[in-house]
């Protein structure tokens, strides 16, 4: 029975292709479409601007150097305590209060931690700057 249902339909899909025209396209069809995706195209360029200007990098490898040969050029050798000045003495005498009274830092170490911290407090509002900048278009 099914399959006399799917000859009927065959039949009858046969019959209205048959009466139906081919239909082309008019003759500047792909013309038109080809201006229409060379408008898409010329939108949707965007051209590459550095998140950093190159007059930056150059005032920041200035700084940079300068301030590593100040560093050399006037630090000297010995070790700078941080600890000496504070007052331990309400803390219970044991090895721990003893070893953090004589603890000390290189300065070098500290100029690292200070550069550190100061390069991080510098980087966050760029970035944040520029992510919001991003995506707000």
């Amino acid at each position: 029975m099914q399959e006399k249902e799917n000859k009927n339909i065959e039949e009858l899909v046969d019959k209205m292709m048959h009466s139906l025209s081919v239909e082309s396209p008019s003759v500047d069809f792909t013309n038109s479409i080809m201006s229409q995706v060379e408008a898409l195209e010329s939108k949707k360029v965007t051209t590459y601007k550095p998140l950093i200007p190159g007059y930056l990098w150059f005032v920041g490898g200035f700084l940079l150097v300068a301030i590593t040969g100040y560093l050399f050029l006037s630090t000297t050798t010995e070790e700078s305590t941080w600890f000496h000045a504070l007052d331990f003495s309400k803390l219970t005498n044991n090895n721990l209060t003893q070893s953090l009274s004589s603890f000390s830092l290189p300065k070098t170490l500290m100029y690292a931690i200070l550069s550190l911290g100061l390069m991080i407090c510098i980087q966050i509002p760029v970035l944040k700057h520029y992510f919001d900048k991003r995506l707000s278009v």
